[in-house]
């Protein structure tokens, strides 16, 4: 069975399905996590959910499941995402 062509295999262990190959190629892990999206992330979170976890921890840290980087947010960089998103509430105002 080692020597027998992939094609042979298939059809032997899926003979009642209709198997496609499909060519090979290649793969590549990349994660698009920034700084940037993480503080978006912290922004829909709210400003009493920030400050609830500043209080409790002193800092924000946030880990990125994909590929493992670490992201800390501390008060200054918390107060700074709560004045951009004010700004940004402010300048979807119409006058």
């Amino acid at each position: 069975m080692l020597n027998l062509p992939i094609e042979t295999l298939l059809h032997r262990l899926f003979h009642e399905e209709d198997v496609r190959l499909f060519e090979a190629s290649n793969t590549k892990f990349f994660c698009s996590c920034t700084r940037n999206s993480v503080a978006n992330m912290l922004r829909m979170l709210g400003n009493e959910e920030i400050s609830s976890i500043l209080e409790e921890q002193g800092k924000i840290d946030v880990n990125c499941d994909f590929c493992n980087t670490h992201y800390s947010f501390d008060k200054i960089d918390a107060a700074q995402l709560m004045v951009s998103d004010v700004a940004a509430q402010s300048s979807k105002e119409i006058h």
